[in-house]
């Protein structure tokens, strides 16, 4: 995949952490349906904190398994490589929502001690974000989870630094879930969906993206402006930048969730309700100054 002298090479790159129960459960299932192999000679990087690590090999990917949290590993730049990195792993809901999500990450102001570096996101994937959203609607109807919630969250927390298109996909929000055997298959099994798709030859993989990525502005965590897009068929997930985060975050970060948002064509959408007048007007300015498209939800 390079000339460069990478500790990991995968098309795709799973990531899952010891900490992590539903990430845990996910990682058994795959195990189950991918071929995969232990790598027992696998050595970490000098730069990577000492613990214990597994690396699975397949023909189509890899999976790594870490002692740390997920969102702390931005000191994985520079030592991988892959098309995509996809972290599997639980959700925390303090309302208990049970629930089956993606998104993309980055700390849109300062970072606040989950991972990330301050004014800086992740390359997001948006065809491969919303495949997997239309995936978990898909599958899960051959599953008995009508109580979980499929949906997406908005641009948050870490890492940030990997340079490589990446994403969360997650169960939860409590220990029950992520203790559930068939919602961490499910996640499993859009994962395996993933990693085929992602061994296509390339004419075949580019011909699948035909709408237009959103770059989502306003409203809450859970995005449900932007959700309701996604359900019409109408565009494909990018960044979204909350209303929580307008207030801590610089300008430059409009131009900055252009140029992280992986897709051939683009638009800003924005909830007009979800964004606050004041910053709703400097948004429009600096947008129209950069030339790009935009719109309301």
């Amino acid at each position: 995949m390079s000339s460069k002298n990478y500790l990991i090479e995968s098309q795709v790159l799973i990531i899952v952490s010891k900490q992590d129960l539903a990430g845990l459960n996910m990682k058994d299932h795959l195990l189950e349906i991918i071929n995969f192999d232990l790598n027992k000679d696998f050595k970490i990087h000098n730069t990577w904190p000492p613990g214990d690590y597994e690396y699975y090999i397949s023909e189509f990917c890899s999976l790594l398994l870490i002692p740390e949290n997920q969102i702390k590993t931005d000191y994985f730049q520079g030592t991988i490589n892959a098309r995509l990195v996809i972290f599997a792993s639980k959700h925390s809901s303090a309302a208990g929502q049970k629930s089956l999500l993606v998104h993309t990450t980055g700390i849109w102001g300062k970072e606040s001690g989950h991972g990330g570096h301050d004014h800086e996101i992740a390359l997001a994937p948006s065809f491969t974000l919303t495949y997997a959203y239309n995936k978990i609607k898909e599958l899960v109807q051959h599953k008995d989870l009508s109580e979980f919630w499929i949906g997406a969250e908005v641009t948050h927390h870490g890492p940030s630094a990997l340079n490589i298109p990446l994403m969360y996909i997650e169960t939860g929000g409590t220990e029950v879930e992520w203790n559930n055997i068939e919602a961490c298959s499910l996640i499993a099994d859009v994962i395996l969906e993933i990693v085929k798709l992602y061994n296509l030859p390339d004419k075949e993989f580019d011909l699948l993206e035909t709408n237009p990525a959103m770059i989502g502005i306003g409203g809450g965590h859970y995005a449900p402006s932007f959700i309701k897009k996604l359900e019409k068929d109408e565009y494909m997930l990018g960044h979204i930048i909350p209303k929580y985060a307008h207030e801590d975050m610089p300008e430059e970060m409009i131009k900055i969730a252009w140029e992280r948002t992986i897709a051939k064509e683009k638009i800003f959408l924005i909830d007009k309700k979800g964004t606050k007048s004041y910053f709703r007007h400097q948004f429009i300015k600096i947008i129209e100054e950069l030339g790009f498209p935009w719109n309301y939800t």
